[in-house]
């Protein structure tokens, strides 16, 4: 990772484009963003071919202070718990944000799925999730997702395992054969082993 051209605190568009995205998912979400702007940080890398898109991070108060008192702001790499990145005018929310909103209880229940030990396996090689995964005592919460809304999987012991896309309208769920994909796998967990293979 190269160094840094810019930390800085998230400007207006960047901050309607954080809002978007938090506001599909719940009202919770979207009034911690609003309460927290001042905490959410821009990380911009120079030549890093892999990540040339605006991280976003969320910082606490007191690494903000340590930050601002430093002499080479430049030679930071990092700050605060990675929420994502920028690309195209929509937030890519990543697995330590959504495991931070999740342990803030800002997520709700009709959004998480539980999945059992041999799906989790599947899920963390990076696979999408067919309509057969999924536990049919969640059927009710999906009938209330539109295609394209973001939902969250969890395995038995409710650890955090991806973050997935719904790839049709929860309406149309119960017509859905078992073995076709309902959720599109976002991130998962695996993916920072499988990406150094």
């Amino acid at each position: 990772m190269g160094s840094p051209t810019l930390i800085r605190k998230i400007n207006k568009i960047e901050k309607k484009i954080v809002l978007n995205t938090f506001s599909e998912i719940s009202g919770e979400v979207k009034s911690f963003f609003n309460e927290n702007q001042n905490h959410f940080y821009v990380v911009i890398f120079k030549d890093d071919n892999t990540n040339n898109y605006p991280g976003i991070f969320f910082v606490s108060n007191s690494l903000i202070e340590t930050f601002e008192k430093l002499e080479s702001k430049s030679k930071a790499i990092s700050l605060g718990i990675f929420f994502g990145f920028i690309k195209r005018g929509q937030l890519y929310l990543s697995i330590e944000g959504a495991e931070f909103l999740d342990i803030k209880n800002l997520i709700p229940m009709k959004r998480k799925f539980n999945v059992n030990k041999n799906l989790e396996r599947s899920i963390l090689y990076g696979n999408d999730i067919t309509k057969s995964m999924i536990k049919t005592s969640f059927f009710d919460n999906i009938v209330s997702l539109k295609e394209g809304n973001l939902v969250f999987i969890f395995n038995t012991n409710d650890e955090f395992l991806c973050i997935s896309k719904t790839r049709k309208n929860g309406i149309k769920f119960k017509n859905v054969e078992g073995n076709k994909i309902v959720f599109q796998n976002l991130i998962d967990k695996g993916y920072y082993l499988r990406k150094h293979q």
